[in-house]
């Protein structure tokens, strides 16, 4: 239930997801949530508060991670991967287990097992390795893991039709253009509110707001990182400064 993007050049790479978090607890109606504070009440009388932020996108220490799935808000998990020195896939993979486990015996009571969901769940890993950016697909398969390399990865929301899925993947191949400079940078953030906002019109399962986590190198060395979480009508509506604006340097 989530559209999200990994994209990653030479020069820049960049995660971006939907907002919208939705969960059905075993005993209860199906809570839905595009923005603002999502709490949910757990058996053992706890609250778990997420938040507009880090929902599906969040900073790590060495680039920026990206899920669909709710129990990566839910878990708010991320705090191992930042610990990590290495960005062996081997190393990564166990901090997302760990995190998973920490995880499973608060939430298992009210929303089936976390583990399930990780063999279930597509993660997107961007990172910097020194002379461009990489974009990895995770994905678990039981005791083993699966890692994809590409320029780009979509996941679409399970409602998707095969036209929008084609239509998608084609901007991406045709017309999508690299930043070159900051009009190219605000072209780039827009064309993506564009793209999101067509899924979410054609989508029951995606919010019209957008989180996106983005590495620029500027210089041999030279990284900057930015966030940006706006509505993409919001977006699409601001000059270039505005949308400038909207990417706060982290």
């Amino acid at each position: 239930m989530s559209f999200v993007l990994a994209l990653a050049q030479p020069s820049f790479g960049l995660v971006c997801a939907d907002t919208r978090l939705s969960v059905k607890p075993r005993n209860g109606q199906e809570l839905t949530s595009d923005d603002g504070i999502f709490e949910l009440s757990l058996p053992d009388g706890t609250t778990t508060r997420i938040g507009p932020e880090g929902r599906k996108v969040r900073k790590l220490r060495r680039g920026w991670i990206a899920s669909p799935s709710i129990r990566f808000a839910m878990a708010q998990w991320g705090h191992r991967l930042n610990a990590l020195e290495s960005t062996d896939i081997d190393d990564v993979e166990r901090a997302l287990r760990e995190e998973y486990a920490e995880a499973e015996e608060k939430l298992y009571e009210s929303f089936g097992n976390p583990s399930d969901e990780l063999v279930k769940s597509a993660i997107f890993l961007l990172q910097d390795s020194g002379a461009t950016f990489e974009v990895a697909n995770v994905r678990f398969r039981d005791e083993s893991v699966d890692v994809g390399r590409a320029d780009y990865y979509f996941h679409f929301p399970s409602d998707s039709s095969a036209e929008v899925v084609t239509a998608t993947n084609a901007q991406m191949t045709h017309n999508f253009l690299p930043p070159r400079d900051t009009a190219g940078l605000c072209a780039m953030v827009r064309f993506l509110a564009k793209m999101f906002q067509d899924v979410h019109r054609a989508s029951n399962q995606v919010s019209n707001r957008i989180e996106m986590g983005l590495m620029l190198r500027t210089g041999p060395g030279q990284i900057k990182n930015f966030h940006l979480l706006a509505s993409n009508p919001e977006i699409l509506a601001a000059y270039d400064t505005q949308v400038f604006q909207m990417l706060r340097p982290v």
